[in-house]
């Protein structure tokens, strides 16, 4: 494994747990939110909450231009948390990862143009629900619904944006 693969498992771990908007920082990983407000709105419905009681989760959005190839997913970029019924989230308007090692530094910036799957987990290794493979700036706005166990989950583009 190399130090650059190293490092990216590290960051993604890192990225996991933090808020958006937040900058994350470990010897030689940067992650940077940019949370604008311009970025597209997801409209996330907890299913767990019919019948009841609603289930907590958090959204991440798992970029596959940071993953690093031959190594199995080790963490995602947090969009919000859910913890009733429904709740909207924005879609940060990029988000760039800088690796300094050895080697040099390389930074690698996410946008909405960019594919990206949400995923909604209770923990970093409890998740339930998956969705399918979208490009965010392809609508302004978007709903998914999490099943509340692990299956898939139902996505789709939205009439109009939410508001956060």
């Amino acid at each position: 494994m190399t130090i650059r693969s190293i490092a990216t498992c590290m960051v993604l771990l890192v990225a996991a747990a933090c808020k958006v908007g937040e900058p994350v920082s470990t010897p030689g990983i940067r992650v940077q939110y940019a949370a604008d407000g311009t970025g597209p709105t997801i409209l996330v419905t907890n299913a767990t909450c019919s019948p009841g009681p609603c289930a907590s989760f958090d959204v991440r959005a798992w970029v596959p231009k940071f993953l690093v190839p031959g190594q199995p997913p080790s963490g995602a970029l947090l969009l919000g948390s859910v913890e009733a019924e429904s709740a909207c989230l924005r879609v940060p308007s990029s988000v760039t990862l800088t690796v300094t090692g050895p080697e040099g530094t390389t930074r690698t910036t996410w946008t909405p143009d960019d594919p990206i799957y949400l995923t909604a987990v209770k923990s970093l290794t409890s998740g339930f629900g998956t969705s399918g493979t979208f490009v965010p700036s392809n609508a302004a706005g978007w709903t998914v619904t999490f099943p509340g166990e692990a299956g898939v989950a139902q996505l789709a583009q939205a009439a109009t944006p939410c508001s956060p």
